[in-house]
């Protein structure tokens, strides 16, 4: 039974939860978000999400309008033809760290994460 409340507890926290994309403070890009998460910035980002697949889904599908499938093979496919490295599966604090210590990072994480770094986007 606590394990049945437990889920559901965090299918709603999921399902519910606001969505940041954050950079690095120092961060001073000015492009589309979108962009930036497709590789379609002339700014060249590194891109982390995290390790949770259902969570990837339902944000990038808020954020750009695809699914999180065919995201990653978006990403492939730009990356066999050279044009970028596909974004990094992280667990939400490791994605903190990385973006917090690299200028050119922007991750993909549940609000609760964002703490002291720059959001460039928030949505429910």
């Amino acid at each position: 039974m606590r394990s049945v409340i437990l889920t559901v507890v965090l299918f709603l926290n999921l399902s519910f939860g606001e969505i940041a994309v954050v950079a690095n403070p120092s961060f001073r890009g000015t492009e589309r978000v979108e962009d930036l998460l497709l590789g379609l910035s002339e700014v060249r980002v590194v891109i982390y999400v995290t390790d949770d697949p259902e969570f990837n889904d339902t944000a990038v599908r808020k954020l750009i309008g695809i699914s999180y499938e065919d995201f990653k093979m978006l990403w492939m496919e730009r990356a066999l033809d050279g044009r970028g490295v596909p974004p990094r599966e992280l667990p939400p604090g490791e994605v903190y760290l990385r973006v917090r210590e690299d200028r050119n990072a922007i991750g993909v994480l549940p609000f609760e994460f964002v703490r002291d770094l720059k959001v460039l986007r928030l949505v429910r």
